[in-house]
């Protein structure tokens, strides 16, 4: 009989019907399966390609949904993909806001187009608001990606998520059984919330939908007709 290896091995392929974002993991059992896996990605790859890329590169609108959560109350470009059956969170995310990890009892290779990545951190219950709702869940530290939060089959399937590609939504249910939804580019926050965190780029986004209603709440400072945001 043959041993079941002792290390855990992530993949992460893409095809023509479904872009790649993602790192798609598995834990083999045996090494007879890992072998099979791996002639089995051989065949997929002739079909398509082995890579993980970004929304920019995708070019199929309508395809992605992803938004802007919040994650230890800090503003995070989430990806929501039935493709990959972890969830993680870009290292470079939790590093900037010294958000806590913990070493992982075996660690994870990962297998993209660029190679293969170790991950062997995981936040275990990293507080997500989302969809309206509040909750934790566990992210596996990745190296490297697109986004700072995916959301995985390990999250929809606890969640009882349902993605609806042709409306660009997500609805789920909370511990407490409470259902929420998330809308593609959806933000979960405010301009009083990310104003804390001095992001220009976003900030001006919350600016210019907020500027014609403060316009309208001050009629007697600002004049008739307005130029634009002041220069930076």
């Amino acid at each position: 009989m043959m041993q079941a290896p002792t290390s855990q091995t992530a993949m992460a392929y893409g095809n023509q019907y479904r872009p790649p974002y993602a790192p798609q993991a598995y834990q083999f059992q045996q090494a007879q399966r890992a072998t099979q896996v791996q002639n089995n990605n051989k065949k997929r790859n002739k079909q398509g390609q082995a890579f993980v890329m970004g929304a920019e590169d995708a070019n199929i609108p309508g395809e992605v949904i992803s938004g802007t959560i919040l994650i230890s109350a800090y503003p995070a470009s989430v990806l929501f993909d039935f493709g990959a059956t972890h969830s993680f969170i870009a290292s470079s995310f939790i590093s900037q806001r010294e958000i806590e990890s913990q070493p992982l009892p075996k660690s994870l290779k990962v297998l993209t187009g660029n190679g293969v990545v170790e991950v062997s951190r995981v936040c275990s219950r990293c507080p997500i608001k989302l969809g309206g709702g509040a909750f934790r869940t566990r992210l596996l530290v990745f190296p490297t990606s697109n986004y700072d939060i995916i959301l995985g089959m390990d999250w929809l399937t606890a969640t009882s998520a349902n993605i609806d590609c042709g409306q660009g939504k997500v609805s789920f249910q909370l511990p407490d059984g409470e259902f929420c939804e998330f809308v593609r580019d959806q933000n979960e926050f405010n301009a009083e919330e990310l104003e804390k965190f001095e992001s220009p780029v976003l900030l001006q986004g919350v600016a210019e939908q907020t500027f014609p209603r403060v316009v309208e709440e001050f009629k007697d400072v600002f004049p008739e007709e307005l130029p634009g945001l002041p220069p930076r």
